[in-house]
């Protein structure tokens, strides 16, 4: 099963953000559109705000925010820093993804998690 109860997709990725804001629905629409341009809505997107879940980021090795994680398929794959609504951006972060690699910058407004 999917996140939300759906089949599961072939492609799962996590979006962590200190806190949900209007600029992060901004940026997931941004996300979304680029995905669906690269891999045609095969694919579950979750937003982890570390607010309420920060266990789940620690699990999950990450280490400040914001950042995106392909979790599946495996092996996990990250990007860490600020997408803004920058299409290329986004674009080029998914292109290292899909093809194994990851992927940090020390853009401002990135965050380490406290441990």
């Amino acid at each position: 099963m999917g996140l939300f109860g759906g089949p599961k997709k072939p492609f799962v990725f996590r979006y962590y953000v200190s806190v949900e804001t209007e600029h992060t629905n901004q940026v997931v629409g941004c996300l979304k559109m680029v995905l669906d341009e690269s891999i045609c809505g095969q694919y579950d997107l979750e937003v982890v705000s570390l607010l309420f879940k920060v266990k789940i980021a620690k699990t999950d090795g990450i280490t400040r925010t914001p950042a995106l994680a392909c979790i599946h398929p495996p092996p996990m794959r990250r990007f860490y820093g600020y997408f803004g609504s920058d299409l290329a951006k986004i674009r080029a972060a998914f292109k290292d993804m899909l093809a194994g690699k990851e992927k940090g910058n020390s853009a401002d407004g990135v965050k380490d998690i406290p441990a």
